[in-house]
């Protein structure tokens, strides 16, 4: 079983934003008429003679994802951020406004407005990154105990025993250093 992470970017998380804003733009809306029979008898000689229009739908895939992306922009710490946010996203899928009106509206101009919009999305990204996502680059080890049930009762060293500060019997002297030998000797 191989798990790889990939880390969320600032180019990612705008092009979540502006997905959201455009699943938003084809949501239906919420007018709906008081009686439908009313409308029916009002219209029904006329019904079928009007030319047929399609209106796209979001997908529920995409809302899903625009409900996500809102929670992350409102875990922006400001207000005016958030509404910088969802302002640049609504201005930059819907037609008729330009962004450089947007930014002069919020006391910017097009780079100011483009490097604040940047810095939400680094922030973000970097939220995501440490919050949400584990960092695995590489398979797990089959080896390694990385099951939660591991009930090891016993130690694999005396060191760790009882306080145990040291290898060695008390008394014992290495062997491999000679020079150690002599400095250690018992005083006559």
């Amino acid at each position: 079983m191989e798990i790889i992470y990939q880390a969320w970017t600032h180019k990612d998380i705008e092009a979540r934003v502006l997905e959201a804003a455009q699943t938003l733009m084809l949501m239906p809306g919420v007018k709906m008429p008081a009686s439908i029979q009313a409308i029916w008898r009002e219209y029904k000689d006329d019904y079928g003679k009007a030319k047929t229009h399609y209106r796209r739908r979001p997908e529920a895939a995409a809302i899903d994802r625009m409900y996500e992306t809102w929670e992350w922009i409102n875990a922006l710490e400001s207000e005016a951020d958030r509404k910088l946010l969802y302002g640049w996203a609504r201005v930059k899928v819907h037609k008729g406004m330009k962004l450089s009106s947007y930014a002069l509206e919020n006391m910017m101009n097009d780079r100011q407005l483009k490097r604040k919009i940047d810095q939400l999305n680094h922030w973000i990204a970097n939220n995501l990154n440490r919050l949400y996502f584990v960092r695995l680059t590489d398979g797990v080890d089959p080896v390694s105990e990385t099951e939660h049930k591991s009930h090891q009762q016993t130690v694999s060293s005396k060191s760790c025993v009882r306080g145990a500060n040291h290898f060695m019997a008390q008394g014992a002297k290495p062997k491999n250093i000679p020079s150690l030998h002599e400095k250690m000797k018992p005083a006559a």
